[in-house]
C-alpha cells in the first residue's frame, strides 16, 4: 500500500521522540510506499487535491538514524546532507494516489490548519486519518463535553467573575486554553494564590473562552495517555509531572513511566468508542487523570516511542506497527 503524510519540518522531527516518525518508518519497513509533504504545499487543481511530496526509503531513514542529520529546509534536501541528491527528488503527486493519507500537523488548529484541513476534506478516495471533518469540529479539550458522566466537574467561559466563582466553590481548579498542546497555558488556580487574577486576566487576554476543571489530585500520581485505534485501546503510558508542577506533558518536563490500563480506563474508552467510530476518529491519544477522562487528542497523537521503550516492545508488537496494521483493515 501507499502512505503519505503531511506533517509539520521533517527537519524538526526528534527521531527518538516523534510518533510520526515512528509511523513512517513502520510503515516503510512493513514493505509500504511511503512519501512526505508539508502541509504548506496543499493545493487544489484540476479537480484533485494534491501536494508536493517526497518519496522516502529505507535507506533515507537509516542515513538520518546513523548521521543524526537534519533536512535544512523543505521541500529541497541540501546537496550536503543528501546521502543521493538524485534520489529524493520533490514531485507534485495527487492525494487520490494513496491509500492512507495521516495528517499529522501540530496544534494550533488555527485558520491556517482550517484551511488546509478542508483541503484534505476534498480527497474522493484516500482514507484520511483522522478524518478532516472531525478533525475541524472537534475540539480536542471540547469534546470532553460529550461525556458528563466521565469527566470531573467542568465550565467554559469568557468570564473572570465565573472563573473566580468555580475557584471558590472547589477550592482548588485547573484553568485550560482551547487551542494549546503539550501542558501550554496551563495554571492551577488557588483563592490564596495572590497571582489569581493575573493569571486569568492573562489568559483572557486572547480573547477565546476558558476550560476551567475541578482540579484532580491524582495528577500527582501521573497523567494516563491511552492510545486508541479503532476505538480499542492498544496501549498506555504514565506521564509523571517534574518536582515542583502539575503538568504531566512530556513537553512540560514530565517524566514516563511504565502503565497498565485499569477496569476505569477502559470503562472511559468503551464510553468514548461509539463517537469515534462514528466520527472516523481513527487514531486517538486519550487522557486520564485518575478516574476522569481529561483530552481526546486527535490531531496529532504521540507517546508510541516512549511506549515502545519502557514495555520494551519489539518492532513486531509496537504501537506504530500496530497502529499501520489496524489501519490496513478499515
Amino acid at each position: 500500500m501507499s502512505f503519505a503524510f503531511i506533517a509539520d519540518e521533517i527537519n524538526n522531527f526528534q527521531k527518538d521522540h516523534d510518533s510520526t516518525w515512528a509511523l513512517m518508518k513502520a510503515a516503510k519497513i512493513k514493505g509500504h510506499e511511503v512519501f512526505y509533504a508539508h502541509p504548506s504545499s496543499l493545493a487544489y487543481k484540476n479537480n484533485q487535491v494534491i501536494a508536493q511530496f517526497i518519496e522516502l526509503d529505507q535507506e533515507f531513514f537509516s542515513y538520518q538514524e546513523c548521521h543524526n542529520a537534519k533536512l535544512v529546509k523543505f521541500p529541497v534536501i541540501p546537496l550536503d546532507e543528501n546521502p543521493n541528491p538524485s534520489k529524493y527528488p520533490c514531485k507534485e503527486m495527487n492525494l487520490d494516489e494513496f491509500e492512507i493519507v495521516f495528517m499529522r500537523k501540530d496544534p494550533p488548529v488555527d485558520s491556517k490548519y482550517i484551511y488546509e484541513t478542508q483541503l484534505l476534506g476534498l480527497c474522493k478516495k484516500a482514507l484520511v486519518v483522522n478524518n478532516p471533518s472531525s478533525l475541524l469540529i472537534n475540539n480536542e479539550k471540547l469534546s470532553i463535553l460529550n461525556f458528563p458522566s466521565l469527566i470531573s466537574e467542568t465550565m467554559v467561559t469568557e468570564s473572570k467573575l465565573e472563573i473566580k466563582d468555580f475557584v471558590v466553590k472547589f477550592g482548588k481548579a485547573v484553568l485550560k486554553p482551547l487551542d494549546g498542546m503539550g501542558g501550554a497555558g496551563i495554571f492551577v488556580l488557588e483563592l490564596q494564590d495572590k497571582n489569581i487574577n493575573s493569571i486569568i486576566e492573562t489568559s483572557l487576554a486572547s480573547g477565546q473562552a476558558l476550560m476551567i476543571q475541578k482540579y484532580i489530585p491524582e495528577i500527582s500520581q501521573g497523567d494516563k495517555r491511552l492510545i486508541v485505534v479503532n476505538g480499542e485501546c492498544i496501549g498506555a503510558v504514565l506521564r509523571v509531572p517534574s518536582e515542583g508542577d502539575n503538568r504531566g506533558n512530556l513537553a512540560a518536563g514530565g517524566s514516563f513511566k511504565a502503565y497498565k490500563v485499569n477496569k476505569r480506563d477502559l470503562e472511559i474508552v468503551a464510553g468514548i468508542k461509539d463517537f469515534l467510530i462514528k466520527n472516523k476518529i481513527y487514531f486517538a491519544g486519550v487522557d486520564v487523570i485518575g478516574d476522569y477522562l481529561t483530552e481526546i487528542n486527535i490531531t496529532s497523537p504521540t507517546c508510541l516511542q516512549e511506549i515502545n521503550r519502557i514495555e520494551k516492545l519489539d518492532f513486531k508488537d509496537s504501537m506504530e506497527a500496530k497502529i499501520i496494521d489496524s489501519l490496513m483493515k478499515i
